[in-house]
């Protein structure tokens, strides 16, 4: 999305001249909204991809409002309200002039007094609205099939018929988009129509359409992020390799310089934050060195994930409850050699080594230094009973118990456990994963007189 941001400034003497002349190249939105709430303003926001951003605000007076634009707007999804994250109301905008009233309370009823392309759209919602409703009652019934006592022969047949009402289904919802596509020739929305046929005999190479890959249009909405996303369910192993692969072979097939690559490098960066810091900021880094002048991949640069800490970094704070729920933090240990130690009670392998590092803490808490245990457990009193069956008697114990969704793990990328970094005294890591002897060794380094 074009990140322009509109100012005008209308005088009462340039308003009457626009009514008198009419002028053919200005845009005019105006409408009357209900449950505008406590704000004097409707805005208007453009979606890019799954992006969103407010390009444009006038004042209403009792929910009347109207956009007067010189240029027409680039033809996608607009979204007007009367809160920035406020309700909403999504409609196609790229025609000359509108006029749309409708209540942007909870219900979200709206009418737009002669556009194609909005009751088009209105249409193809209805459709989809209708097809969501009718495949949840085909799913609910062959899960209620699971509840019956069935042989095996009986559960497949019972289970064919409901593959056959929903396969037919299906093909009078396909029929349907294909009339509202052949009726509508043009229209953004039969784009869109377009772009989701023919998907469900489609493989891998033939996925993506040629607009997909270059028509900017197909970037004014969420349709390319779902398309990508349905690319990965559909063709990609769930494994992160197998997902890195896909990412790389997307990017090399979109054309450099697009919008829809931005979108896909978007897609992909909201894909792979929860689970691979590195490769999401490769990706931040990679985009923002493609496309400089992006305001959206200066800002994904900007909010790009660090990355795995590596030796030379300093620790980055960890702050979490303890076993008694009493808040600890990791940066209140200053001035100590501290181990950082991610491990669980369910871990074997954590366990195993758990009496070296007890040794460790014997031999050298006197001279400074102590662990700082962060735990991936889910149950607290499996975590309880581990500290002390194992004898983990220094204090600093601390656990989110939400197992691999723990905040601290994110942040240190672990991905395994056991997993340690070795901080200095100033909270710098001077080491990672050390066990047994190679830990003692670097301890009496770290601490000698």
């Amino acid at each position: 999305m074009l990140r322009t941001r509109f100012h005008i400034v209308i005088i009462l003497a340039v308003l009457l001249a626009f009514n008198k002349t009419k002028a053919q190249n200005t845009v005019l939105i105006s409408g009357q909204f209900t449950n505008t709430g406590n704000s004097s303003f409707i805005y208007l926001t453009r979606l890019f991809g799954s992006q969103s951003e407010i390009i444009d605000s006038v004042k209403h007076k009792n929910g009347s409002f109207r956009f007067i634009k010189p240029t027409a707007f680039n033809r996608g999804f607009y979204r007007l309200s009367s809160e920035p994250k406020g309700n909403s109301v999504t409609l196609v905008l790229g025609e000359p002039n509108l006029t749309i009233k409708g209540d942007l309370g909870q219900n979200g009823n709206f009418t737009i007094d002669s556009s194609k392309e909005n009751s088009i759209y209105q249409a193809y919602q209805q459709l989809n609205d209708s097809q969501s409703k009718k495949s949840t009652v085909f799913q609910t019934q062959a899960e209620q099939l699971k509840n019956k006592q069935l042989s095996e022969q009986d559960f497949k047949i019972e289970l064919n018929k409901i593959q056959i009402r929903y396969d037919s289904l299906l093909s009078t919802y396909n029929n349907s988009s294909k009339t509202l596509q052949e009726q509508n020739p043009g229209l953004f929305i039969t784009k869109i129509i377009t772009m989701f046929s023919g998907l469900d005999t489609a493989k891998a190479a033939t996925f993506f359409y040629t607009a997909d890959l270059n028509d900017p249009e197909l970037c004014g909405g969420d349709m390319l992020p779902s398309k990508i996303s349905a690319y990965f369910q559909r063709f990609v192993t769930a494994e992160i390799n197998s997902w890195k692969q896909a990412a790389s072979t997307l990017l090399s097939t979109f054309p450099s310089g697009t919008d829809n690559k931005q979108v896909l490098y978007l897609s992909l960066i909201d894909m792979f934050s929860p689970h691979d810091p590195n490769f999401t900021r490769d990706l931040c880094v990679q985009f923002a060195k493609e496309y400089p002048k992006s305001n959206y991949a200066k800002k994904a640069l900007a909010n790009a994930p660090k990355g795995s800490l590596k030796i030379g970094d300093e620790a980055t704070e960890i702050a979490l409850p303890g076993p008694n729920g009493k808040l600890m933090s990791l940066k209140s240990l200053r001035g100590k050699v501290v181990l950082l130690d991610f491990w669980a009670s369910w871990c074997g392998p954590c366990r195993q080594e758990n009496p070296n590092v007890v040794n460790a803490y014997k031999l050298y808490k006197d001279k400074g230094f102590t662990v700082f245990s962060v735990s991936l457990d889910e149950n607290a009193e499996k975590w309880k009973a581990a500290i002390t069956k194992d004898g983990l008697v220094w204090p600093n114990h601390v656990s989110d118990l939400k197992g691999w969704k723990s905040k601290a793990a994110e942040l240190y990328s672990v991905k395994g456990i056991p997993m340690t970094f070795l901080l200095d005294k100033k909270g710098i890591i001077v080491a990672t994963n050390l066990r047994g002897e190679e830990l003692l060794k670097k301890l009496q380094e770290l601490l000698k007189e």
